[in-house]
């Protein structure tokens, strides 16, 4: 299995690239999410949101795929801010459990895999620096 070659680009999103630097995957489209909203992981990999109100997140896995899945979310707060999000799913932090970043126009990366098909997620959290 070939892995990924995964880039931020500030302001487009998350690129997903082989390696041979051709894109696969081009997050620049956000979706404006608030409320409830619903990450299947058979639809994609890699999501970009743009939270424009206080969100729960909700992560269906993909029943059809390995034990082992990932994905990537990349979270971008919209120019008012101060919108929390939480996420329901079974999570173990990789680190200390973050605060994620709720600045006007922030933007944070959350990196999940299982190992069990959802049953549990490893989970890390990168913020993004705000030129």
């Amino acid at each position: 299995m070939k892995l990924p070659i995964i880039k931020f680009v500030p302001g487009r999103g998350l690129v997903i690239a082989d390696l041979y630097n051709h894109v696969v995957k081009d997050t620049s489209v956000f979706e404006e999410v608030s409320g409830i909203h619903t990450i299947k992981l058979s639809d994609g990999n890699a999501r970009n949101l743009l939270i424009t109100g206080d969100t729960q997140i909700n992560i269906e896995v993909n029943p059809d795929g390995e034990e082992y899945q990932h994905f990537l979310l990349l979270l971008t707060q919209d120019s008012v801010g101060n919108h929390i999000v939480t996420l329901n799913a079974p999570i173990q932090w990789l680190q200390e459990i973050p605060n994620i970043n709720t600045d006007p126009d922030a933007e944070s990366i959350l990196a999940f895999f299982t190992l069990d098909k959802g049953a549990s997620f490893l989970t890390t959290y990168v913020e993004v620096a705000n030129e």
